[in-house]
């Protein structure tokens, strides 16, 4: 099992990027599970 941990996102652009990137980088590596840390990304 392939797992990939991505720790402190931060704001609405980190957000913006990982929604864009996470589905190829997932394919690509093979990854099985994700776990983001994302307690940093608000719109407020």
């Amino acid at each position: 099992m392939k797992v990939l941990a991505l720790g402190d996102l931060v704001g609405e652009n980190g957000l913006e990027r990982l929604k864009k990137d996470l589905a190829n980088i997932q394919e690509a590596e093979n990854i099985d599970f994700t776990i983001v840390n994302a307690e940093n990304v608000s719109s407020r």
